[in-house]
């Protein structure tokens, strides 16, 4: 009780000098600001006004140019990404004219006319192959294609065999047939097309723009032209969009998929479906970009341009824009922090003192004190703290004092207690004497009587004990209170593992929540009472079940009993609540005991705590 007023005198004075710390903080604050000279306030409201009018200044104009600057980028690069697309077009319009013209070719038209007209079987075929071939020649020869040198090669495929191919710009026949027959196997994989762009990848990629015909729609026999242009050479068309390290081209198809690139290692790849959700607009990849794109409509359908100018790069021109404002700004900006740290330490230079000062306490120094101040303030905040030190130092030396009484009445009642010698040498002749006398209820009785006793006097200085140990105990006062009841009492213990009798336990944990089984539950009924008391390993813990059919209770009130324990008025179940604290003050919260109990049913009683094997020293 004592304890108990001491600390909630420490805790009623602790927040005393908190309350008043605060007040004397805002007093110290208000007076600071009254003490600064009026020079000083000047100054500090003249740095003050003059950052901030900075700031808005800058913030404003930096803001006003980054709108300029991104319509002109914006539109600027709307400009010129519609006249690309357009030369682009035109380019395009030149391979489709040039796959007009093969389609409308005598030999094609002969197929048209007879599907079977280029089969292999037919007696004819090389004949038609070779007039087939002259005239495939004679077209390219004299299309604008090769004078422009859009075309490197065109090709024309019937029933999955190469009819024939024309080298435009002499690429080479082997190279020529294992691109084009790339793109017939990409082809057969696209049936439903019939005008669109195919990429073949390899040390050079090429764009094929094919063109699917049939005869007759009964007979899946199609004839595919192809004609093939170098991705680089599209690539040198759009090259002048690309100004800045940054910027980014596509040429994508309907599918998101990337025909060409100004960053080649993403040919061949899909990108975001977000680039195409619009023609102009902000959209974010893996950073954010302005982006501006136009439809190639030549190259097939759903063949857009796109252009990507990163954010990042128009931020950089406004920043250049506004370079020597930053310059200019960060100078005073400087200027202003450099003078609002003169002042600072100047009106805050006693900090330092009460800052060692807080140090010392916390290093248990308590004979520190704070100097004397000429700042009235300042000076009642360090008498403040001076009288904090007397209290403590004052409040420690009790509290000390207090200690030492409470040993020595500790020492004086062991003073005064039997002396344990006389008590087991009385247990000891009257065990003789029952044995004499051939009573062996009672030898035994006396046997485990002093047996728990010992244990429990000259054990004092042992902390744990086996499981085993702690068992033998419980079964000592088990036996004895069995004997009392004469057969109105059964136990009953079950350990699943013998190996866990090995592990060690905090001394009396079992022991105490049996006795409270007892007293608590057994005593109060009439019926045949039982207790078992159950061991098992769950995981790395040992799990302890103690269970009686007794009077039960109500565990809501149990904590309600706990507190009239802690005030002296109750020992009810005193012994639960010595055990819960034990256990999760060497265990931790989780291995509290958790009780279920219903009245006149009974009470289970639940222990866990980590499975601990034994030293060789314990």
């Amino acid at each position: 009780m004592a304890e108990n007023r001491e600390h909630q005198l420490v805790e009623g004075d602790a927040v005393m000098r908190v309350s008043g710390g605060g007040h004397f903080k805002q007093k110290s604050i208000k007076s600071k600001f009254v003490s600064i000279s009026l020079r000083d306030k000047l100054i500090f409201l003249f740095v003050g006004t003059l950052f901030v009018e900075l700031l808005l200044f800058g913030c404003v104009m930096s803001f006003y140019l980054y709108i300029n600057a991104k319509k002109n980028v914006s539109d600027n690069i709307d400009t010129t990404v519609t006249a690309v697309s357009e030369v682009m077009d035109q380019s395009f319009l030149v391979m489709e004219n040039l796959v007009l013209e093969l389609a409308a070719s005598n030999g094609v038209q002969n197929w048209l006319d007879d599907s079977h007209y280029y089969d292999r079987e037919n007696s004819e075929f090389y004949l038609r192959k070779t007039e087939f071939s002259r005239e495939l020649n004679r077209i390219l020869i004299y299309s604008n294609a090769k004078k422009l040198d859009v075309v490197e090669y065109a090709a024309v495929f019937n029933d999955g065999y190469l009819l024939d191919y024309v080298d435009v710009q002499s690429v080479g026949g082997n190279k020529v047939q294992r691109e084009v027959y790339k793109a017939y196997e990409a082809a057969e994989q696209e049936t439903e097309k019939y005008i669109y762009s195919e990429l073949v990848m390899g040390s050079e990629n090429v764009i094929f723009h094919i063109r699917r015909m049939r005869s007759d729609f009964e007979r899946d026999v199609p004839l595919i032209i192809m004609v093939a242009t170098n991705e680089r050479d599209i690539a040198s068309q759009y090259e002048n969009l690309v100004q800045n390290e940054g910027e980014v081209v596509y040429l994508i198809d309907e599918e998101n998929k990337v025909l060409s690139s100004n960053k080649e290692d993403e040919i061949g790849s899909y990108i975001d479906e977000k680039i195409t959700e619009c023609d102009t607009g902000e959209v974010y990849l893996n950073e954010t970009y302005m982006m501006t794109s136009r439809e190639v409509e030549n190259l097939g359908k759903g063949v857009r341009l796109v252009h990507l100018y990163p954010q990042s790069l128009l931020i950089k021109k406004v920043l250049e824009g506004i370079r020597t404002y930053i310059i200019l700004g960060v100078m005073l900006i400087i200027i202003c922090l450099i003078a609002a740290v003169v002042i600072s330490l100047k009106s805050t230079g006693f900090l330092n003192e009460f800052i060692h000062a807080m140090e010392s306490v916390r290093n248990r120094n308590y004979d520190i004190r704070i100097k004397e101040y000429k700042n009235a303030e300042i000076n009642s905040l360090g008498r403040a703290f001076n009288e904090m030190m007397d209290e403590l130092r004052e409040l420690i030396r009790n509290k000390y004092e207090s200690q030492i009484l409470l040993n020595e009445m500790e020492i004086r009642f062991l003073q005064h207690q039997m002396n344990p010698h006389f008590l087991f040498n009385v247990l000891l002749t009257i065990q003789i004497k029952a044995k004499r006398s051939g009573n062996e209820t009672i030898y035994k009785m006396v046997s485990k009587l002093s047996a728990l006793l010992r244990a429990s006097i000259y054990t004092n200085n042992v902390d744990r004990i086996t499981v085993g140990e702690e068992l033998e105990y419980t079964e000592f006062y088990l036996y004895l209170q069995k004997m009392r009841f004469e057969g109105r009492f059964f136990y009953k213990i079950i350990v699943e593992d013998e190996e866990l009798k090995k592990s060690i336990i905090p001394k009396f944990v079992i022991e105490p929540i049996v006795e409270n089984a007892v007293i608590h539950g057994i005593e109060n009924i009439e019926n045949e009472g039982v207790i078992r008391i159950v061991l098992k390993k769950m995981g790395t813990d040992l799990l302890v079940t103690v269970q009686d059919n007794g009077a039960g209770f109500d565990v809501k009130e149990y904590f309600n009993s706990l507190e009239q324990a802690e005030n002296g008025s109750s020992r009810e179940k005193i012994g639960l609540k010595n055990v819960d604290l034990r256990l999760r003050h060497i265990y931790g919260e989780e291995y509290r005991i958790k009780i279920k109990s219903k009245i006149n049913t009974g009470t289970t009683i639940y222990i866990k705590r980590p499975i601990e094997e034994r030293e060789e020293n314990v």
